[in-house]
């Protein structure tokens, strides 16, 4: 399983991408996403470094705390849209970003 790793966050990633189609700043996102996809892809190949999985990783994770929102109110939408939902799943989805590109930063050898 540990070879299929890159191939199955590159997978999730994309599918994450593509929910974003719908997305006023779906573009940015797809984009987000979809280096993700491609980085963990490469790692599926062995042909990316350790040393970009773990800088990429580590830009996410700003990202993510970044997008935190000050006030957090939940992942769905309870009254109406408000901007803390989207920024807490922003906020997420860099996270997870991040636990994948970490998760084979450990996993690979070169």
């Amino acid at each position: 399983m540990k070879k299929f790793d890159g191939l199955i966050w590159a997978l999730l990633f994309l599918v994450f991408g593509f929910f974003q189609y719908n997305d006023p700043d779906g573009i940015l996102w797809m984009a987000i996403y979809g280096i993700a996809a491609v980085v963990c892809y490469l790692s599926y190949k062995q042909r990316v470094p350790r040393l970009v999985l773990i800088l990429l990783a580590i830009g996410y994770l700003i990202g993510a705390f970044y997008l935190w929102p000050p006030h957090y109110e939940g992942l769905t939408l309870q009254d109406g849209y408000t901007p803390s939902i989207e920024e807490a799943r922003e906020s997420l989805g860099l996270a997870i970003c991040t636990l994948g590109l970490v998760w084979l930063f450990f996993r690979t050898k070169s």
